[in-house]
């Protein structure tokens, strides 16, 4: 790094932390941080787990199905659960979903489609179970974008995060973004009260499970990292009280700290409810 950017760095950090730090401790610190560069690259301080990484295929587990069943420890209890579905992704050279399948333990196809290319627009074909093959074209705008024709109300912030979403009857709901994470959901009606509302937690040192996006995805980019903890507020007339429930996310990670399981169950009295999730991800 050049002379310049070192006294560029160092001035900008001296005004910012004037308020804060004596002289002393400043001139120390722009010293340690004059070593630091000097010794370090970029590439030392990257985060190991900022790596473009595609989701490959999951196999998604539920406590009323038996097949190729496996057992987990959920809240002091051992839940068994079996193959609901098993879903699998291809990507094209460019990170692009081409194909897609989710079939059940036994092979049978649930829903299918294919995506192509060009230029100009994108052909997709689509298949549920036995139902005939359906073909539907998108076309692109100057950015590339597939253009969509329906639900194009939806509002996102300047970085593509899906900030306000219209419902039905004048009916909405309002998304809050905080550092690539959202972090509360509220729904309104269309008078604008709210009677209902999400908030979300997250495990900031992990990253979140990479989303095979297809052409037609509306939702905005995906959170950063990992969701553990989901909060349901419900207001309640009669008390005149917001009644809460909550929901932990649990999950299991390989030897390179991606995750590889995710406990998303919910416990009802003496019933289980939800999905354990294995993931295959493959990064470079």
């Amino acid at each position: 790094m050049y002379p310049k950017v070192y006294a560029l760095l160092i001035n900008y950090l001296q005004k910012e932390l004037m308020m804060q730090f004596s002289f002393t401790r400043l001139t120390l610190l722009s010293a340690g941080l004059l070593i630091v560069l000097d010794s370090c690259t970029l590439q030392d301080h990257l985060d190991p787990q900022e790596k473009q990484c595609t989701l490959i295929q999951e196999v998604v587990r539920n406590p009323n199905y038996n097949a190729d069943p496996i057992t987990v420890e959920f809240e002091g209890r051992t839940i068994t659960a079996g193959i609901r579905s098993v879903r699998q992704y291809e990507y094209d050279e460019q990170g692009r979903l081409v194909h897609s399948t989710e079939k059940t333990a036994s092979g049978a196809r649930i829903y299918e489609s294919r995506y192509e290319y060009y230029p100009t627009y994108i052909l997709s074909y689509s298949q549920s179970g036995l139902d005939p093959v359906s073909r539907d074209s998108l076309g692109l705008d100057q950015s590339g974008k597939p253009v969509l024709t329906y639900n194009t109300k939806r509002i996102y912030d300047s970085d593509g995060y899906l900030i306000e979403e219209p419902l039905l009857a004048g009916s909405y709901i309002k998304y809050t973004v905080v550092n690539g994470n959202t972090v509360k959901e509220q729904h309104f009606e269309a008078n604008g009260e709210s009677t209902f509302y999400v908030e979300y937690e997250f495990n900031l040192t992990k990253r979140n499970i990479p989303r095979p996006n297809t052409p037609y995805w509306q939702d905005g980019k995906s959170n950063k990292n990992l969701l553990v903890r989901k909060t349901n507020y419900s207001y309640y007339p009669p008390t005149g009280q917001w009644v809460q429930t909550v929901f932990n996310h649990s999950y299991a990670f390989d030897e390179n700290g991606q995750v590889k399981r995710h406990i998303d169950l919910q416990l009802n009295n003496n019933a289980v409810n939800g999905e354990v999730t294995d993931y295959t991800i493959q990064c470079q």
